[in-house]
């Protein structure tokens, strides 16, 4: 099971953050999966959704690197939802 990062649950100090997004074809939207400060657990949760029960394929699911702000995280999405647009988020 992936590291839920227990020891530093308040985001927002600056660190690199990897944010696992996935494509809902229902919604046509990506969404924030789960994230944390080790890629390894991000590369570990990727796999078990695309091995396991849900069955997600491969092009629908990314490993982002942002900061630990949540609005970076937040844009990052935003852009992958919005065709690649690049604009800032507001705090």
């Amino acid at each position: 099971m992936a590291n839920m990062n227990l020891e530093n649950p308040v985001l927002g100090n600056g660190q690199t953050y990897y944010t696992l997004a996935v494509y809902c074809e229902l919604n046509k939207k990506w969404f924030n999966e789960f994230g944390d400060y080790d890629k390894e657990y991000v590369a570990e949760e990727m796999d078990e959704l695309i091995h396991g029960y849900q069955d997600i394929k491969p092009k629908h699911i990314k490993i982002l690197a942002t900061t630990d702000v949540q609005s970076t995280i937040d844009a990052a999405i935003d852009r992958l939802n919005n065709n690649g647009i690049n604009y800032e988020a507001k705090p």
